[in-house]
């Protein structure tokens, strides 16, 4: 069966309506972080704005720029600039290395390897032991530079927008359920969805993270009697971590401070994050989102239902 034609900008089109519907039905629980990433996005030029949409839609997270093929995109290079100067994207680290090396083709490992003086490789090998071969006997550095990782980006602080996707596909696979009713753009086949919504409950910790913020706002509600009003959660879901400090009313000063010095701790460490609420706005949030969002323990059997 033959596919219909789409408009060039169909993927450009679909992921600005996207963004619409999650800002409207979702605006109560944005934080600054997703606002900053759409400001981001929208400053930044059409080819841009494609180039990233065309990465996050493609598999895995690192991508050899001399390979980009998109005849919309007029100047991808620019494009790619453009991400890495607005922090979308970055070059390689060492934390990319399994995946840098084994996304690359085996002439260019072979010859790489014995460029930086291995001479035990051997060009029988298969890929899969020359992949194990470099990530034992080769340090990220000296495979970096002789097999061309200048060429590769990778894509970066992408969190933000994989929570918008989150809330997206989970509102399309809430309504499919309820009604006929679609969401703009989203699978038709429930399969589809569920198998979205899977890949993104797993990639950010959500169940984890929920069950941790509800124990969260439990002993914010339990310490306002206590004379704290203003609350610093540390959360570490990959690790299982959750840590609370409480301030009075009259310390907001040395709450915000104590904040600045967590932001920092916690820079470079997956999935965790700092938040600073008050006793009022985590009323607020109740009263706005009773059932779904302070009530943990339904969302997270709504959720496990959903994709199990």
């Amino acid at each position: 069966m033959k596919r219909p034609d789409l408009p060039v900008y169909y993927y450009h089109d679909h992921f600005l309506e996207m963004l619409s519907f999650v800002r409207t039905t979702y605006r109560p629980i944005l934080t600054d972080e997703h606002d900053a990433f759409v400001l981001r996005f929208q400053s930044l030029s059409k080819d841009a704005q494609c180039l990233l949409i065309r990465m996050v839609n493609r598999r895995g997270a690192i991508f050899n720029r001399t390979l980009f093929r998109y005849a919309e995109i007029s100047d991808v290079e620019r494009a790619a600039d453009d991400l890495l100067e607005c922090g979308q994207a970055r070059t390689l680290k060492a934390d990319d290395y399994a995946a840098f090396v084994a996304c690359l083709p085996k002439d260019i490992l072979v010859t790489g390897a014995k460029v930086a003086g291995r001479t035990d490789i051997r060009v029988s090998w298969p890929k899969a032991k020359l992949v194990d071969y470099f990530l034992a006997h080769v340090p990220f550095e000296i495979a970096a530079e002789h097999c061309r990782a200048a060429d590769f980006i990778a894509l970066d602080d992408v969190r933000p927008l994989e929570f918008l996707l989150y809330l997206y596909f989970g509102s399309a696979l809430a309504i499919r359920e309820k009604s006929t009713a679609l969401v703009p753009n989203t699978p038709t086949n429930p399969r589809e969805l569920v198998k979205e919504l899977r890949g993104l409950t797993t990639k950010l910790n959500v169940q984890n993270a929920l069950r941790m913020y509800g124990q969260a706002l439990s002993v914010g509600r339990e310490g306002a009697g206590k004379g704290n009003h203003f609350f610093l959660l540390r959360l570490e879901p990959q690790r299982g971590r959750m840590n609370i400090e409480g301030f009075p009313r009259k310390e907001l000063e040395r709450a915000s401070a104590r904040y600045l010095e967590v932001e920092r701790q916690i820079e470079g460490i997956a999935g965790a994050e700092a938040v600073l609420v008050s006793v009022d706005s985590l009323a607020a949030l109740e009263r706005a989102y009773p059932n779904y969002f302070l009530d943990t323990d339904v969302f997270l059997t709504a959720l496990q239902e959903a994709i199990k």
